[in-house]
């Protein structure tokens, strides 16, 4: 979406002493506004991203020169110009088909701009808009995945989208999905960290989790994306807004159509728990998830909010082994149980051992006066001793076991 003409360069405008030329005006964002440029020597299209922060920045009279409102907001501006210029040095490092590739980077107009793949092909939202219909849940399944690699590969560096949305995932005319739109992107690093400004976090509603709505950026990490991924699922699937965090706490916010399966619908919900603890909190985990055949361990009574398998293990807390030598009388009682059960167990093998030698004896006198000692099958005997006794000893180590993990 185009905003304000007039805050961006016109059509025709040169670059870099001619090297390239804006041929359209594509969009605007919180950040930074896109063009599709053309390469003059090569005639390549590419898109073309610049930095300009709505409310700080404007325009000169020449419609090219990047101004700032208020000199206040100075070093606001040049920090974070410094650091868009370091995430499109981090992103150019990326080579992966599911991301928009970088190319150039340079200043000018008293800004910066870097130089980037123009995707030929359309967005999911349009795709959403021009069919009336939601996408079937193989197709979401196969673009799941694509965007999974995605991600993957930028968090390895840190850097957190903090925009996905059906809007910045394009199809290309290769049928392959790519992440574009990294305007409102944060790196985060505990070398670098960040600035309090009071510059908004730009955000889209029902794609932005409460951590990245209250502007927490202590609290933001991959979990943030997994969120808006989440939503993204769910509006490709439904066509319906994403709903909002506080309508999620309320309860059965989520309406999924009838062919959608139980395990997808589980893992939107645990991508959108309202608890940024409660989600996965990295890729792996969502490939794990969707690699096994069982969902995350716990869920809330009304199957909203999921909890991570991980999380629910952290709750319960590990109580200290007892020895019986602590004089500890709930260590002594179990002890004394596992004993018991020891016991018991060679009772009964006893037991059993002697109703085969009655048999014997009662088959023998049943042959007439003679009596006749008939064959005992002692391996099987020692067979069924050893089963009970190992049955047993497996149920005292897994007794054992509880006692001391809990």
């Amino acid at each position: 979406m185009v905003g304000n003409s007039e805050q961006l360069l016109q059509v025709g405008t040169e670059l870099q002493n001619g090297k390239y030329v804006v041929k359209r005006q594509l969009s605007s964002g919180g950040f930074g506004n896109t063009y599709v440029i053309v390469d003059k020597q090569f005639e390549d299209e590419f898109a073309l991203k610049e930095f300009f922060i709505k409310g700080i920045n404007d325009r000169t009279d020449d419609h090219t020169t990047v101004s700032i409102s208020n000199a206040a907001n100075t070093k606001l501006f040049e920090s974070q110009k410094e650091k868009f210029k370091k995430e499109a040095r981090r992103l150019r490092k990326l080579n992966n088909k599911h991301i928009v590739r970088v190319y150039d980077l340079f200043e000018e107009n008293d800004t910066a701009y870097y130089v980037m793949d123009f995707i030929n092909g359309e967005s999911l939202s349009s795709r959403l808009k021009k069919n009336g219909s939601p996408f079937s849940e193989k197709e979401v399944l196969k673009i799941l995945d694509q965007i999974l690699d995605a991600l993957e590969e930028v968090h390895k560096l840190n850097i957190w989208h903090l925009d996905l949305k059906p809007g910045n995932i394009l199809i290309n005319n290769e049928g392959n999905a790519v992440l574009i739109d990294f305007g409102a992107s944060k790196q985060m690093s505990s070398s670098e960290g960040y600035e309090t400004t009071t510059t908004s976090m730009c955000y889209t509603p029902g794609y932005a989790p409460s951590e990245q709505v209250d502007q927490n950026m202590d609290r933001i990490g991959p979990w943030t994306d997994l969120y808006a991924l989440g939503a993204t699922l769910y509006n490709l699937l439904t066509c319906s807004v994403p709903p909002t965090v506080s309508e999620i706490q309320e309860g059965n916010a989520f309406v999924f159509p009838s062919y959608i399966s139980d395990k997808v619908k589980k893992l939107i919900m645990w991508l959108m728990s309202p608890a940024r603890i409660n989600r996965p909190q990295s890729v792996a985990e969502v490939r794990k998830f969707l690699l096994s055949d069982a969902g995350p361990q716990q869920m809330q009574d009304d199957e909203v909010t999921i909890v991570s398998p991980k999380v629910h293990v952290e709750k319960k807390k590990k109580e200290p082994i007892s020895k019986p030598s602590d004089n500890n009388v709930n260590s002594n009682d179990n002890s004394n149980d596992g004993n018991n059960n020891s016991n018991g167990g060679l009772i009964i093998a006893g037991v059993i051992v002697g109703i085969f030698i009655l048999i014997a004896i009662i088959i023998g006198m049943s042959s007439g006066n003679k009596v006749v000692q008939a064959p005992v099958d002692t391996d099987s005997i020692a067979e069924v001793v050893d089963s009970v006794v190992d049955s047993l000893a497996v149920d005292t180590i897994a007794e054992e076991y509880y006692y001391q993990a809990y």
